[in-house]
């Protein structure tokens, strides 16, 4: 049964809209792009190249657009619909990067835990990507962080064939690889682009890949 939906064109329509809906309504301008790349991601990875699907998604993308461009009206207090480069959290956020750089520059084994907060006297002055763990963290941190972040995705990408054979066979499984897929994958972009480091999402991702592995191990 679970494999029909994942193949379903309605399916995965139905489920792309329903998200980015409520998503679009939080505002929250990161999640509703990285959720789109993260849900592309996930139809990629079980269905591969499938055409009818790949040319719904993009009819729906087409809509989506043309949707928030001429009914931006009737959300003027959105983030999403007023995201512009000229934004001041934009403008905020490159110049938080910008002082990271240099000062992982000064300090590049170390790094220099915390001097955001310092400089900006606010603690939520980090900057928002990957280069908070180098920055807090010193060249080591960030490459044991690297190690524990990307195991994931060279297990799902490396034993794709193998986890979606076991997942053919048993349906709770694949109902579970593809929360969990789907899951990391928006953790991933998150983190890599637009997210503390530390953030809650990394925690859920990272568990139900523990608890996919597991499952992996034992049933195939």
């Amino acid at each position: 049964m679970a494999k029909t939906y994942l193949k379903s064109f309605a399916f995965w329509n139905l489920f792309l809209t329903v998200f980015l809906f409520f998503f679009y309504l939080l505002g929250s301008r990161s999640v509703v792009f990285f959720y789109l790349l993260a849900v592309i991601a996930t139809l990629l990875y079980f269905n591969g190249l499938s055409v009818k699907i790949w040319l719904g998604i993009l009819l729906l993308l087409v809509v989506i657009i043309l949707g928030s461009i001429f009914f931006s009206d009737f959300l003027t207090d959105n983030r999403v619909a007023k995201m512009s480069l000229t934004d001041l959290s934009v403008k905020n956020r490159l110049l938080y990067l910008v002082f990271a750089v240099e000062e992982i520059l000064k300090s590049p084994f170390w790094g220099s835990y915390g001097a955001y907060a310092i400089e900006f006297d606010d603690v939520a002055t980090y900057p928002h990507n990957l280069i908070l763990a180098w920055l807090n963290n010193g060249v080591l941190g960030f490459v044991i962080y690297l190690g524990v972040v990307l195991y994931p995705l060279f297990f799902y990408v490396g034993n794709r064939r193998s986890l979606l054979d076991v997942s053919r066979k048993f349906d709770s499984f694949l109902v579970l690889l593809f929360f969990s897929f789907l899951m990391y994958f928006f953790t991933l972009i998150k983190v890599v682009i637009s997210d503390h480091y530390l953030t809650l999402y990394l925690g859920l991702a990272l568990g139900s890949f523990s608890c996919v592995a597991y499952r992996y191990r034992t049933l195939k």
